[in-house]
């Protein structure tokens, strides 16, 4: 709230040496209606009262047709039925009094207001009699209710209200830290506004049944403890329209001067009748902003004719910076000086406060989501290797309230530019993040909610995705690769298999060799032996077939047994068909299992060095002493066959156990 009342009051001073012309033409107007400002009538809230003319009415006549409520003061001892029970006085003023009173069959508070005895005449008892029955119309929740009208036992009208408590509007303007309940925000200007925007209830449902208040201003607006927000002194109000059978104070019939200088429309001022009506409580309305905002009243001066004369010209006011620019044009919009310039209706004013509330929520959203973004930004210019191992969790607790608050703010208020704008950057500056973490589906994500596309971005994660994607067909090559070549799978069933060709090909031999042969060797022996090989070989097979068949290692080791039994089974042959004796032809065995287990140590696994250093010890022992050839043939196949157990046996050399899992290999 800024202080203004020296600015105001300079203004004042200025309009009337420079407007002595306006002030004069002014005058000539008040002439024409016989209104002499020496002659006014104030009440004790510093309203100008004028009672306009009205429809001929008989207060006596109007009276005797009202009920008579039965009621007590505190010395009153008569024993009869009561209504009410009057105590002590509330409030009074120049014309009436307010009295706190009990609902005796309700046993409720109420208030309680009659003419003053010595105030009580024709005119003084038409004023309540109107006021009476224009609150009376206005049942809502901003308007305090009248429950009945009727006169006392010695014909005095009277009207009893809710009893209402609080403090007024205008006390707690003064006094921003009043203990009032809902006032406990530190935001005084939207407390303010959203108080000024219930009375803009009120004062739009008296509109709408053509009633027009008049009398706008603080001071005639109640708060209660719980946050109520009543408007009252309805006492110059008048009406648009007839109403059958109410005689109320019509708009037309206006000849004077009524209300409080400080907040009055020019039309009030000039008693441009034709021209009072929504509009004019529009200006009363943008006065009170006004207020709120300088801490001041629209029109001041240092008399009346100056404060008129302000009212008359209401010339555009200079705010302060401070003052929002948003509500300095509705101020300016609802106090022009031409009714047909305003809001067209209270409601509109009251959706342009509405609207200013929403956009100043929206901006202090965005400055504090602005705020966020300055730290998002600045963690992203920190060096990989300076970061530390939460660095990414800060970056996305942060990004989440930096994008909510921008998201926020642009709900209340889709064309704040700043929000948008503060929204792309933050989102364009997660999807480089995202870009520098090679999360492209992330980054793909946040693409899709910037307000503004990028083609360029998009390029990026494009380029990214299809970098992510031959990188997974070159992992998943290497993964298959790797897979190929690792011995740990079926290395069981290869043990397995080794045993059982050691127990049937070891033993082969022994019957025909010196130390317990009983048979000489021949090429049909071989020729036996080869088949019986083959045979094995082929079963094995068979039964190993799923577990040998997943890797490419394992299906070259069988690729290569074939090998093996092939040759086997073209040595009996070659040897015959070369014709050398059999004995030789098996030299030639031994030398080729040296030469099969060596590829296998070159090509498939180095620890296959083991049985093939074996076969030469074996194919040496051989040539040194063939004499006893079968029994190295024996010893060479057996001891061969176990080492390659050994070497491939289950529980040792297992390199890759997740995938034995995935295979269901044992």
């Amino acid at each position: 709230m800024v202080s203004m009342e020296g600015d105001a009051l300079m203004q004042g001073k200025t309009l009337r040496k420079t407007g002595e012309r306006t002030i004069e033409a002014l005058e000539q107007i008040w002439s024409t209606v016989n209104f002499d400002p020496a002659c006014t009538e104030w009440n004790e809230k510093g309203t100008l009262i004028s009672t306009p003319t009205h429809h001929n009415i008989d207060p006596y006549v109007t009276l005797n047709r009202l009920p008579e409520i039965a009621i007590s003061s505190e010395n009153d001892a008569q024993e009869r039925p009561l209504e009410l029970h009057v105590q002590e006085t509330l409030g009074e003023g120049g014309m009436g009094v307010v009295r706190l009173a009990v609902q005796v069959p309700l046993h409720r508070e109420v208030a309680v207001k009659q003419i003053r005895p010595e105030q009580v005449e024709p005119k003084t008892q038409i004023s309540l009699l109107r006021e009476a029955w224009i609150t009376g119309m206005l049942q809502h929740p901003n308007v305090v209710p009248v429950h009945t009208l009727g006169r006392d036992a010695n014909g005095i009208p009277m009207f009893v209200m809710q009893r209402i408590e609080g403090v007024s509007w205008s006390d707690v303007m003064a006094t921003p830290d009043a203990p009032i309940r809902q006032h406990d925000s530190r935001d005084h200007l939207k407390w303010n506004i959203d108080i000024l925007m219930q009375v803009c209830n009120a004062v739009s449902f008296a509109h709408d049944k053509g009633i027009i208040h008049r009398d706008l201003k603080p001071e005639n607006v109640m708060i209660g403890a719980f946050g109520e927000v009543y408007l009252l002194d309805w006492g110059i109000a008048v009406s648009l329209k007839e109403k059958d059978g109410l005689p109320l104070p019509m708009a037309k019939d206006i000849q004077s001067i009524s209300g409080t200088p400080g907040y009055m429309a020019p039309e009030m001022a000039a008693i441009q009748t034709d021209m009072i009506n929504q509009r004019t409580d529009v200006y009363q309305l943008g006065a009170i902003l006004h207020e709120i905002l300088t801490g001041y009243p629209r029109h001041l001066g240092d008399h009346f004719k100056e404060v008129m004369l302000s009212v008359f010209l209401s010339a555009p006011f200079q705010y302060d910076a401070s003052v929002p620019t948003g509500l300095q044009e509705i101020c300016h919009r609802a106090m022009h000086v031409n009714p047909e310039e305003r809001f067209e209706s209270v409601e509109a004013f009251r959706q342009a406060l509405a609207q200013f509330l929403n956009v100043r929520s929206s901006v202090r959203l965005a400055n504090n989501a602005q705020e966020n973004l300055e730290r998002l930004v600045q963690l992203t210019e920190i060096p990989q290797e300076a970061q530390t191992e939460d660095h990414a969790i800060i970056m996305y607790s942060i990004f989440g309230e930096c994008r909510f608050g921008f998201q926020q703010s642009l709900r209340e208020w889709s064309a704040n530019t700043k929000a948008t704008e503060g929204l792309q950057r933050s989102l364009e500056t997660m999807i480089r993040f995202e870009l520098t973490q090679q999360h492209a589906q992330a980054a793909s994500v946040l693409l899709a909610e910037l307000p503004k596309k990028q083609p360029a971005l998009e390029e990026e994660i494009d380029a990214l995705r299809a970098e992510l994607q031959r990188e997974l067909e070159k992992k998943k090559e290497l993964e298959k690769l790797e897979f190929d070549v690792d011995l740990s799978i079926g290395r069981r069933t290869r043990s397995f298999s080794g045993i059982i060709i050691a127990l049937i090909t070891g033993p082969v031999f022994l019957p025909f060799g010196k130390l317990i042969g009983f048979t000489q060797f021949t090429y049909t022996h071989f020729y036996a032996f080869a088949c019986s090989f083959v045979s094995v070989m082929l079963i094995l097979m068979v039964w190993a077939r799923d577990t040998m068949s997943k890797t490419a290692i394992n299906r070259r080791i069988v690729m290569s047994m074939w090998v093996l039994g092939v040759t086997l089974m073209m040595m009996p042959l070659t040897g015959q068909l070369i014709g050398i004796p059999v004995e030789k032809a098996l030299f030639f065995m031994l030398i080729s299992s040296v030469l099969f287990t060596g590829m296998w140590s070159a090509l498939l696994d180095p620890w296959m060095l083991l049985p093939t250093l074996f076969h030469f010890s074996c194919l040496v022992l051989a040539l040194m002493w063939p004499r006893y050839l079968f029994e190295w043939l024996a010893l060479t196949y057996f001891g061969s066959a176990l080492l390659i157990v050994y070497v491939w046996r289950p529980d040792t050399f297992i390199q890759n156990e997740q995938i034995r899992r995935r295979l269901g290999l044992e």
